[in-house]
Order: structure tokens, then C-alpha cells, then sequence
């Protein structure tokens, strides 16, 4: 359930929608109630559980305004709320009373709206866990909060992002946020479990308590209305311009956390310490593996000669422009063209001599050797590095396989900040008028098991996984997402992971039956055109009547980086937010924690190098990238194309080629450390 204010922030007397969505609120007897802080007839009492748009009329004062809506469904209770800033000139709180470890005033300041914003995220597997009334965060109420609930003893986390429009926060500023816990006195032992991190435009900074070294300050307060109210926090070490509450990990010996304001010191704080820490160490989890593979059928490529062997590059410090609107370069040198961004330079001769030597004169070349590449490689400045090898040229197009997935995924995840889905509502509600007759064994499936293969559907490991996902021409989406409607399960739903294609085709038909769009047509509207992308299809419109959502695509180097780039700045290209920050955090969160693995795509003995898998995305093992924070999130696919993102050092990478995955993974692991060590200065 969700309600989004748009415009977020207005003047007296003007206009706005207030969209409001009830996932299964018309088929599940439910009635809610409306209410707001504005005095506006027009949302209060009694509305219909269908979800709409309605148009309301900013109040004449300045001041925060909170809209909410209340839904009962067979007893159970949900609650939604948004917040509306109407005026300029609204007074701010002006500090938040934290003191250093000799009793000394910090001056802080309050991060609240307009400049602030404030998202939600979620991981794992937990009944029972929510963020309830976030916005509560960066209104000018101090005696209201946000809950956070994570139940104990269940493998999943919950947490609560503030970011700031305004200001980016130089290292030295102390921030966490003003919180306590109902049940009893906030300590440190209480907070072992939680975390406070940061992050510049997206890209994590700074960790402190449970999963890092570093350690929580905690400074009791007495400003709240709770005497159990708490500042925690820590003093960052980076720039930052947002601040996350964690509550997680085998959570939760706290179980609620009320939350009231995220706070920053109004300058870089010296001499200051935490009364008191619990070290905590963080630990990442494995899982088996079976036997190799990754997404079946094949896709057609297209690719210009070169000499094999060869390799043209090029370099800049600077953004690009390309047809495709992604990221891309202009122009040749030679092997080895050192780039710039800002201060900082760099040579690139030995990446493009590694990777040069991958490329085979052989007709067929033999694993572990590629007739062809391209290479793209990012950060935040620009394109750094871009080369092609062999007999691809840096505008060539090839099938990617199961780089398909991470690309769905985001298109899906818009249909999230839309309002029309919910990740945590059982697929059935979507598929009740679609045509497709969902059976009662499956009814607990929702998207997010659907994306994050836990739904229980058959795997590629699986004799039963369908053959009608590889026949792209000879059948439909909808007939395809009936036949494996009709499959017995393999496992329930929730239980295990189990790698394959059959979860994406039944989330690409429920994107369709919701777009009431055809999945190309849906995809071209949801990222293509947004970041411009002129090669990343699905196939050829006319032919394709059964899209391979979780494998079909075809793509360019510039055209996929694109895609890196906009999930790894939170959600945002070229000034456009294509997607959300709370939808990036929720493609990025570890959904298999814990869970036994029924089938995974790597080849054997490479599986505990990819721990965790988010929505269409796995999270590879610290031990993959030595040097660098991380995290690393990837999406490689069956011939090889490997995509990743390195959140720690802010840069992307696309390896592009048409072989196997133990190819792909070989350049991969030899092209990352010789990009780290020059990012780092190593």
C-alpha cells in the first residue's frame, strides 16, 4: 500500500495529485479510512479500495502536512502516509542536542524536508518486517517517528534512507539519526544489529556498527518526548550527501526502533569519541553450487571485422555523448591510451594487453579465448576506458543471455514506484483477470520470490523446466506463463534458490498484464527511452511473440553500461530518476541469505564467489575484489557478456563477448584488479 504526493512541494493554493495504490484491496474485502493534517475534506473518512489519483489543493500556510490512509483486511491493519511541504518559508528545527564525550554541545542541524528526502528498503525473508510512517522522518514534528520492525530471529534486514538535495557533507561531519526503542533504554548492546551508512549520490561511503569495524556513538537525549530517545551515529571519514539506518542480519534483539529525525553536525566535528562500542565482525554467507550453465536458448548477434588480435581504445575523463544516450567514447588510439578525470590519470596499457590476449585467430576459438570483445569501463566522471578486440568493434551488438535479467528487473521495479505492484503481494492478484488460470499450489508466490528465484518453479537444473521459454516465434507470453502455471512445484515457495528462466517469464507477462503493454513495447517506455538506448531489444517486434525476459536480450557495450550507470547513481541519468532509490536498494538486497541452493548458474567450485543474489543481480564474495570496499554486484550470462558495478570505488565495467561463462569470468577477474589498482593508486 502506498501514497505518492506529486509535486512533492508547493506553494499556497496549488494543485496536486495525491495517487494512492491498495494491492488487492478490491478482491480482498478490505475498507479503508482517509485522513489528513490539512484540514482537506476531499481526503478524509471513507474512500474506495481500488486505489486512484485525486486532485487536492495545497493549504495556505506553510507548514508539513501529513495525508494517510488506513486499510483493514480480515482483521490485519495497514497504514500509508506521505508528506506535503507547502510553503517556503517553513521554520527548522535547529539542533538536535548531541553532546561529545566531554559533555560539549555538537552543533547539528536536523535533515528534513524540502531538502530531504526519505526511502525505504528491505532484505531477506521476514513476516512482520516494515517501515511504518516514514516520512516522519523529515518533517518539522519532533514528537512523531518512524517504526522500524524487524522481528527476532528472522534472516532479513529493514532500513531507512535520508537523503539530502541540498548539501554534500564533507569527511569529519558527525550524522546518524535521533532514535529509541520503546520496550526499554537504547545501548549499544540493544544496537548490535544495526548500522548507520552512508553514501555520495548512491554509492556507499561509510559504515559503522554491526557489520564494520568502526563503532556507534550513542548520546542519550532528553529534547523528545521519549526520555529513551538517542542520538546514533558516527563521524564520517567520506563526503556523503544521504544517511541509512540498518536494522538487520539475524535480526533483531532489538525488534522496533522508533525513529524520529536523521541528524549532521553543522561542521566537521575534532576531538570527539564514542562513549562506548561492542565490536561486531560481518561474515557473508555461501552456497553450493551444482553443475554450470545459465540461461538456455541462443539469440542472434551482429558484429563488424577486425583484424583478430587487434584491439582499438579509447579514453576520456569526461562524459561522452553516443546515439545511444548511454555510456560510450568517440574515436581510436592506440593499445594502451591513458585517460584523465579530474586530477587523477591513469594507464590503461596492460588492461588492454590482458585483454587483447584473450582474443584467439582460431575459426572456433576454444574456451578460455574470444574471436571478439568490447570493453567498456565508467565512473562517475565519465567513460575512462573503452576498447574492442578480435572481430568486434565497440558498436557491436550480441545476444547477452542472462544479462537480461538485472535489465528486467529494473523495468519491473518501476511499475513498484508507480504505485501498480508491490513486491510482497501474491502474484494471483495480478494474474486474477489476465487470462492465465493460477492454481492454489503457487497462490504464495509473489514478484519479489518471482525475481529472486525462490518461488519453488522449476530451475534449468529441473527435468521439468519448460521448453516453451526458449520458443520465442511459435507460441505467446501468455500461453507460455499458462504452461508453467501448470508445472508441479519443485520446492515451496520461499524455501530454496533455484536458478532459471521460468520465474522471469511469468514477471514479464505480469508486467505486460499491469502496462497493459507488450514487454518490448513496456521495456522501451520504462528504461530504453529514458536513457536512450538505441540497441538493448528483446528480439525483433514482428517476430517475437514469447520474449525471453530472463535471457532474450541483445546489447551493445555503451548501451548496457548505460543501464550500470543509472542503477549505480540511485537510480538516476542524466538528471532524469528513472527509478527510484528504495527500488535500486531493492534489486541490490541479498534475498537467498540462508536459503539452500537447488541450482546455480557458475561453473563448479565458482559458486562461493557469488553468495548472494538480489533481484536479477548477484553479490560477489569480498574475496573477489581485494582493494576495493565494495560492494560488487553483477549480472554475467551464458556466453560470457559480464557486466558489473563496484559500489566501493564508484566505477562500472562491461565485458562483452560471444563464448561461455568460464571465459567471461576469466577476463573478468583478470581485468578487475588491474582497474582497481589504478583507481586506488595501488
Amino acid at each position: 500500500m502506498s501514497i505518492e504526493l506529486v509535486p512533492g512541494s508547493v506553494t499556497p493554493g496549488q494543485s496536486f495529485s495525491l495517487i494512492y495504490n491498495v494491492p488487492g484491496g478490491a478482491s480482498g474485502g478490505a475498507s479503508c479510512t482517509a485522513t489528513n493534517a490539512a484540514g482537506d475534506s476531499k481526503w478524509s473518512g471513507t474512500v474506495t479500495t481500488t486505489g486512484g489519483t485525486i486532485t487536492l489543493v495545497a493549504p495556505t500556510a506553510d507548514n508539513i502536512y501529513s495525508y494517510s490512509i488506513s486499510c483493514s483486511v480480515g482483521g490485519s491493519t495497514e497504514t500509508a502516509q506521505a508528506s506535503l511541504f507547502d510553503g517556503t518559508a517553513a521554520p527548522a528545527p535547529s539542533d538536535c542536542g548531541v553532546t561529545n564525550s566531554s559533555g560539549t554541545a555538537v552543533p547539528t542541524q536536523y535533515l528534513i524536508a524540502p531538502d530531504a528526502s526519505v526511502a525505504t528498503g528491505s532484505g531477506g525473508l521476514c513476516v512482520g518486517c516494515s517501515v511504518s510512517n516514514p516520512a516522519n522522518v523529515v518533517d518539522q514534528d519532533l514528537l512523531n517517528y518512524a517504526v522500524v520492525n524487524t522481528p527476532l530471529g528472522l534472516a532479513a534486514d529493514e532500513s531507512l534512507t535520508v537523503t539530502s538535495a541540498a548539501n554534500t557533507y564533507a569527511a569529519g561531519h558527525l550524522v546518524g539519526f535521533i532514535a529509541s526503542n520503546p520496550a526499554e533504554l537504547l545501548t549499544l548492546d540493544l544496537l548490535q544489529n544495526v548500522t548507520i551508512n552512508t553514501f555520495l549520490d548512491g554509492v556507499t561511503q561509510d559504515t559503522a556498527g554491526a557489520t564494520a569495524s568502526t563503532p556507534l556513538r550513542l548520546d542519550l537525549l532528553t529534547l523528545l518526548a521519549s526520555p529513551k530517545s538517542a542520538f546514533v551515529g558516527f563521524t564520517a571519514t567520506k563526503p556523503f550527501n544521504a544517511v541509512q539506518l540498518a536494522d538487520g542480519s539475524l535480526v533483531s534483539v532489538l525488534g522496533q526502533v522508533n525513529v524520529y529525525a536523521a541528524c549532521v553536525s553543522t561542521q566537521a566535528v575534532t576531538g570527539s569519541s564514542s562513549s562506548s562500542s561492542s565490536g561486531s565482525s560481518s561474515s557473508s554467507s555461501s552456497s553450493s553450487s551444482s553443475s554450470s550453465g545459465s540461461s538456455s536458448g541462443s539469440g542472434s548477434s551482429s558484429s563488424s571485422s577486425g583484424s583478430s588480435g587487434s584491439g582499438s581504445s579509447s579514453s576520456s575523463g569526461s562524459s561522452g555523448s553516443s546515439s545511444s544516450g548511454g555510456a560510450s567514447s568517440s574515436g581510436s588510439g592506440s593499445s594502451g591510451a591513458s585517460s584523465s578525470s579530474g586530477a587523477a590519470s591513469y594507464d590503461w596499457t596492460q588492461l588492454g594487453s590482458t585483454l587483447d590476449g584473450y582474443v584467439s585467430s582460431a575459426s572456433s576459438p576454444p574456451s578460455g579465448t574470444v574471436s571478439g570483445y568490447s570493453f567498456l569501463l565508467y565512473n562517475k566522471s565519465g567513460i575512462l576506458y573503452s576498447r574492442a578486440g578480435g572481430n568486434q568493434t565497440a558498436s557491436s551488438v550480441l545476444a547477452i543471455a542472462s544479462a537480461s535479467k538485472m535489465p528486467s528487473a529494473a523495468a519491473i521495479m518501476t511499475l513498484v514506484d508507480s504505485g501498480k505492484l508491490n513486491l510482497d503481494t501474491p502474484v494471483a492478484t495480478y494474474l486474477a483477470t489476465s487470462g492465465v488460470t493460477w492454481p492454489v499450489d503457487k497462490l504464495s508466490i509473489t514478484m519479489r520470490m518471482l525475481l529472486s528465484h525462490t518461488s519453488g518453479l522449476p530451475g534449468l537444473g529441473d527435468s521439468t523446466n519448460p521448453d516453451c521459454i526458449n520458443e520465442e516465434t511459435s507460441t505467446t507470453l501468455a500461453q507460455c506463463v499458462q504452461t508453467i502455471a501448470n508445472l508441479t512445484l519443485v520446492s515451496q515457495p520461499g524455501a530454496e534458490f533455484n536458478y532459471g528462466g521460468a520465474d522471469y517469464q511469468v514477471a514479464g507477462y505480469i508486467a505486460t498484464v499491469l502496462s497493459k503493454q507488450d514487454w518490448q513495447t513496456f521495456f522501451t517506455a520504462a528504461i530504453a527511452q529514458p536513457l536512450g538506448l538505441t540497441t538493448f531489444t528483446y528480439g525483433p517486434d514482428t517476430l517475437v511473440t514469447n520474449p525471453r525476459i530472463a535471457g532474450g536480450a541483445l546489447s551493445d557495450a555503451a548501451d548496457y553500461a548505460a543501464i550500470l550507470q543509472m542503477l549505480q547513481n540511485n537510480g538516476q541519468f542524466n538528471g532524469k530518476q528513472v527509478l527510484s532509490s528504495a527500488s535500486v536498494a531493492d534489486l541490490e538486497a541479498n534475498e537467498i541469505k540462508g536459503l539452500p541452493v537447488a541450482y546455480t548458474p557458475f561453473p563448479f567450485g565458482q559458486a562461493s564467489r557469488y553468495p548472494g543474489y538480489g533481484l536479477g543481480l548477484w553479490i560477489s564474495s569480498s574475496s573477489l575484489y581485494p582493494g576495493s570496499p565494495g560492494p560488487e554486484y553483477s549480472d554475467p550470462g551464458l556466453y560470457g557478456t559480464s557486466p558489473w558495478i563496484d559500489n566501493g570505488l564508484g566505477y562500472g565495467a562491461i565485458i562483452l563477448i560471444d563464448q561461455d561463462v568460464p571465459t567471461g569470468l576469466d577476463m573478468w577477474n583478470a581485468a578487475r584488479p588491474l582497474i582497481i589498482s589504478q583507481l586506488t593508486g595501488g
